[in-house]
């Protein structure tokens, strides 16, 4: 997906990025920063892709466009808890529940959202801090 959006955008002037995937690209764009997140299960690059997001998205002015290209696995290889008081193991067993309980995709979600600081509206744009 960022493959094809680099090869569109005309303009790249000001751009920049992060990617996130379980695997890290043979070649990389000196524009984003590149993490392995965990999937399944989050792992510690899945929160330093989320931290390195937000960051960015904080750093944005009002008028910034941003682009969010988000596939499938982005809910384990992306994610931070909105409590900074979470840990990692705490979001692995938060994540190894939801996997187990049978609850619909739709319902999964409805959790992690609300679970989450890089989720469904968590980011409070524009410039927001994520609620507590």
């Amino acid at each position: 997906m960022l493959d094809t959006l680099l090869e569109r955008m005309t303009r790249r002037k000001g751009l920049r990025g992060i990617c996130c995937s379980n695997q890290l690209p043979k070649t990389r764009n000196w524009r984003f920063r590149y993490f392995e997140g965990g999937h399944p299960l989050p792992n510690e690059d899945s929160f330093a892709a989320a931290r390195a997001a937000l960051a960015l998205v904080k750093k944005a002015k009002k008028d910034t466009l941003i682009f969010f290209l988000i596939s499938g696995g982005g809910s384990a290889m992306f994610d931070l808890p909105l409590d900074p008081q979470i840990t990692l193991e705490d979001t692995i067993a938060f994540h190894q529940l939801l996997l187990a309980s049978g609850a619909p995709i739709g319902e999964v979600n409805t959790l992690r959202k609300h679970f989450s600081a890089s989720k469904a509206g968590a980011w409070r744009w524009p410039h927001r801090r994520p609620r507590k």
